[in-house]
């Protein structure tokens, strides 16, 4: 178990400074962790936060600054560090595996990994293999992994983002236990209510600079979105575009997950599908973008039927697609930003197999100014950029091809609030422009304000259909849950 309470901060940054050649990334910050303290660290992508969580874990030094950290360190990354191949149980137990006389005891493995997993909720078996359970299921895996090791302080990168409302509900009531016994946790994310729900105090930082230090029970979230990114959030008109003619049909789209799927998206329509995790979003955009093999139905473009078997044939005919997992389906990290930036419009600049490097080195620029991607450099190694800049590349890639048809798996998981806004704002400008855009995401809130039209998805079926002007929240739950529209239901 942790230490008892004391009055010295077991997490105590002063002044710390760090530069990346010519790029100041840290600029003289302050930072501290009470016990027993859940403290919101808020800012911008880029504006140093994952910096300082390295140099916080040992994995950075800073130029210049003091840092005191009393007691041991667990981390839960954004991008996980579980190894696919392993099963649960050899992934939780990693940092200390059970042996004896040079024998795994694997019994023992199964035995500390279903502990670690009761304390999120989960009744996964400990035998699966992590590259065949899903993306929330290993975000609990990861989360099980490290709460397994009692840090005294522990730090959390968006760790909810894969997770439904219910498993976010239980990860919070045991963070409230470590704290409540005296662990002191650094919290991260870009959802303003969990950050008021989980934390007590924010420290708000601003291109590398500290910016302030705020109790959240006496700072009200206008103020705090301010802080965060310099400005007030600007708010959707209501005028709505003028729709053209169906852009894309589906038609009784079926395989072993999806049963029956329709759904028709207009020339400058926003669409979205709403639903639980694992209802069969995603599995709808991997059928259409030829991910995953369809057994029955039929796709449209522009009232023509295309074979899509493959992702290439989706492409040609005017699809675009960002999928819900950046770093390993969106993004080639070890590339630069030209690279990625150029590699879904290749063809497109190859005439003859011979590469126009002049027009892919100006596409890039101009796509790094259009979407603020900072470092502002195309030779920038595209895995060392923040989260947000790392979706605004991908989102970049397919901006390239100039898709007739474009969805959007999560498009702001992970992103902070200007990079959301500016997402959200390239999306409303693609259906200005006539793009028709299928929008997924978990935050019903985000399709109430881009979206014309909802469909409502479970269980690998659309169950409604749902216009701008009758969107309802209750309702929608109502409907993704199973449950008769005349039943009461929480908020």
């Amino acid at each position: 178990m942790n230490q008892p309470f004391h009055d010295r901060p077991p997490l105590d940054l002063r002044g710390v400074q760090k530069s990346f050649g010519p790029n100041q990334v840290l600029r003289g910050v302050d930072f501290h962790v009470m016990p027993g303290e859940i403290h919101a660290l808020m800012g911008q992508n880029g504006c140093g936060k994952s910096t300082l969580m390295r140099i916080i874990d040992g994995l950075l030094k800073p130029d210049s600054g003091t840092v005191d950290v009393r007691g041991s360190v667990a981390m839960v990354h954004q991008e996980l560090s579980l190894v696919p191949s392993l099963t649960i149980a050899e992934n939780i137990s990693l940092h200390a595996i059970p042996a004896q006389g040079g024998f795994l005891k694997r019994g023992r493995m199964r035995d500390l990994a279903r502990e670690a997993l009761a304390r999120v909720g989960s009744r996964l078996s400990p035998d699966l293999l992590v590259e065949d359970i899903s993306m929330a299921e290993r975000q609990l895996v990861e989360i099980a992994r490290v709460l397994q090791l009692d840090p005294a302080i522990m730090m959390l990168d968006e760790p909810t983002s894969s997770l439904s409302s219910t498993e976010t509900r239980r990860l919070f009531d045991v963070l409230r236990k470590l704290a409540a016994e005296g662990t002191a946790i650094v919290y991260v994310s870009h959802r303003m209510d969990e950050v008021y729900d989980i934390c007590t105090t924010a420290t708000v930082l601003r291109d590398g600079a500290l910016v302030a230090r705020v109790s959240l029970a006496e700072t009200p979230l206008d103020e705090l979105i301010r802080m965060t990114i310099g400005r007030g959030l600007a708010t959707r008109a209501e005028a709505r575009n003028t729709f053209g003619a169906t852009r894309l049909s589906v038609r009784g789209l079926g395989n072993a997950r999806l049963t029956d799927i329709s759904l028709n998206v207009r020339a400058g329509e926003i669409v979205g599908l709403a639903g639980l995790m694992g209802s069969g979003r995603t599995e709808i955009a991997r059928a259409i973008f030829g991910l995953d093999r369809k057994q029955s139905g039929q796709v449209e473009i522009d009232g023509r039927a295309i074979d899509v078997r493959h992702p290439r044939d989706a492409i040609r005919a005017g699809i675009a697609y960002l999928p819900e997992d950046r770093a390993v389906e969106g993004l080639a990290r070890d590339l630069d930003l030209l690279d990625n930036l150029g590699m879904a419009s290749l063809p497109e600049h190859s005439p003859g197999g011979w590469v126009k490097q002049g027009e892919l080195r100006a596409g890039a620029d101009a796509l790094i100014e259009r979407l603020a991607v900072h470092p502002a450099d195309r030779r920038y190694v595209s895995g060392a950029l923040s989260g947000g800049n790392q979706q605004k590349v991908v989102l970049g890639k397919w901006l390239a091809t100039s898709p007739k048809v474009f969805i959007l798996d999560e498009p702001t998981r992970g992103v902070d609030i200007g990079a959301k806004t500016a997402i959200r704002d390239i999306v409303l400008q693609l259906a200005a422009d006539g793009v028709a855009v299928l929008v997924i995401s978990s935050e019903l809130s985000e399709l109430f304000d881009m979206a014309d039209r909802l469909y409502i998805v479970r269980d690998g079926r659309i169950v409604g259909d749902m216009p701008r002007e009758s969107f309802d929240e209750h309702r929608a739950i109502r409907m993704w849950s199973g449950v008769a529209d005349d039943a009461a239901v929480a908020a």
